[in-house]
């Protein structure tokens, strides 16, 4: 190689070399004064011919310039690589002490036990919480069920501290002619609301259960206000309709009900008059989009624009057909179609700009997250809920900045972490993977960290009894992991904290 470059260089004439290497060198010079604060000026007021040595960096210098603006001008070129990192402290996950039951119901402190905080690799701090009774985590609180009455509390120092301030909504809720039945607990603690909807359908007589099976769920959005989604059940399908409340969510009976989409029509007929409305996706205050049909399976998206009250068909809006799901991310918006041509279920994906109307395609003939075909012979695709997703072709899976498009080769990851349920946190920075479930529960996670481009490896190992059941994200940086033993009757949560 090398004497490829020499006789190579040996045919370019002298004048070209020298004007190089002095811009080569006022360049050095510039790096000097920039770096070290001095300026350094380089003039030997000779011309000498270059020595050999003098060819080959030049060489390697014209090399580097060439290449350097071959990855500013070409995208495709550049290399990103996910650094690894595997956690040294393997996690044994042992027996954790089982309080015993102080026969009250309404202490939590009397039947739940905190293990102190435990440290890996200054990456991870782990707590373990064990219960003598059902334990759930609830975004960053704990929800504790004792004969069917909901206890609540949070762990501080290394203790769990019950939460007192408690408001429940329980009854009747009337609009458009239609009734349904509302039961749910808002939980006010530490300047944050949480609410819990308590679904207890099926009581009391036949004309009851009937209002009871049309229910109104409960939500709190990012602004501070909430909502009130009608939710039924019918042989069309599923039909969701969220109605926006004015008023002190403590204090729901008071509150204003705000039908937003009201006057919204398909077909001249009223959106709220769809046997089938589902899968909600909000692209602003203004636009939203959801499935509407008289029937599930017929059944296509829409774009609601709620200050001119209109509604679009979005194969319409993007001259796409058979739209299968959709994903909005803020004013461009995920669309997956059917693939032509294929007897298994395989979609094309596009990114759809609201504003420029510009499509381009993202994924050809892929699978949604299915773990059914253990070979290399299918691409998939496991979406995130953000803008990052994990994209995994002949084997190899990538990072996939759906906004961009830009691709990162997750090199060296473990095969057997799941691609294919892949957690986010709420802000989009960090993804969770977990090794599949095997006896001994989740025996290994991944942690990676999207700005920073580092995935963190732990290996585990339950020697308990508790059977794992669930993983998710609590906050942006604390995740858990659910089991319980004895028939559900005991409770154990791994809780992690990234430092």
């Amino acid at each position: 190689m090398t004497d490829k470059l020499l006789r190579a260089y040996g045919e370019i004439d002298d004048r070209f070399i020298e004007e190089c290497l002095a811009e080569t060198d006022s360049c050095i010079d510039g790096v000097l004064e920039r770096d070290c604060g001095k300026i350094v000026r380089v003039n030997t007021g000779r011309k000498t011919k270059p020595a050999a040595w003098h060819r080959v960096a030049a060489a390697v210098i014209l090399v580097a310039l060439a290449l350097s603006t071959a990855y500013q001008v070409n995208a495709q070129f550049r290399q990103w690589v996910i650094s690894i990192v595997r956690l040294n402290g393997r996690e044994e996950i042992r027996e954790q002490h089982m309080p015993a039951a102080s026969g009250t119901t309404n202490s939590s402190e009397a039947v739940i036990n905190v293990s102190p905080v435990k440290n890996i690799d200054d990456i991870l701090e782990v707590q373990y919480v064990t219960a003598k009774k059902p334990v759930e985590p609830y975004e960053d609180i704990y929800v504790s069920t004792d004969r069917g009455k909901e206890t609540y509390f949070s762990v501080q120092n290394n203790a769990c501290v019950s939460i007192r301030n408690i408001h429940s909504f329980k009854g009747t809720i009337c609009w458009q002619g239609q009734k349904g039945f509302a039961n749910a607990n808002v939980i006010s603690y530490q300047g944050k609301q949480y609410v819990r909807n308590i679904y207890d359908l099926y009581r009391g007589d036949r004309e009851e259960r009937k209002i009871r099976q049309k229910r109104f769920l409960l939500s709190v959005d990012d602004t501070g206000g909430f909502w009130l989604t009608l939710s039924k059940e019918s042989d069309e399908g599923t039909y969701e309709y969220p109605l926006r409340c004015d008023g002190d969510i403590q204090d729901i009976s008071t509150a204003k009900l705000n039908d937003i989409f009201r006057n919204i029509r398909i077909d001249g007929k009223r959106l709220c008059n769809y046997p089938v409305i589902t899968n909600w996706e909000k692209i602003s205050d203004r636009y939203y989009c959801a499935l509407v049909g008289k029937a599930q399976k017929t059944a296509k998206y829409y774009r609601f624009d709620t200050v001119q009250k209109k509604a679009m068909s979005l194969e319409e809006l993007t001259k796409q057909k058979d739209i299968r799901f959709v994903r909005a991310l803020g004013n461009t918006m995920i669309i997956g179609t059917a693939s032509e041509g294929t007897e298994e279920e395989c979609y094309d994906c596009y990114r759809f700009d609201l504003q420029s109307a510009e499509k381009k395609e993202l994924f050809h003939h892929v699978v949604i997250g299915e773990e059914d075909d253990e070979t290399n012979e299918v691409d998939r695709v496991a979406f995130t809920g953000g803008r990052d997703d994990l994209f995994t072709k002949n084997g190899t899976t990538y990072l996939v900045d759906e906004l961009t498009g830009e691709r990162i080769k997750l090199e060296g990851m473990d095969a057997d972490l799941n691609t294919e349920s892949v957690l986010i946190n709420v802000s989009g920075d960090k993804l969770l993977l977990s090794a599949r479930f095997s006896e001994n529960g989740i025996r290994k996670l991944g942690i990676l960290d999207v700005p920073e481009r580092k995935l963190y490896l732990l290996e585990r190992k339950n020697l308990t009894q508790s059977e794992e059941s669930s993983v998710h994200w609590l906050t942006e940086d604390t995740f858990a992991i659910e089991s319980d033993r004895k028939n559900g009757q005991e409770s154990m949560i791994c809780q992690y904290r990234i430092r």
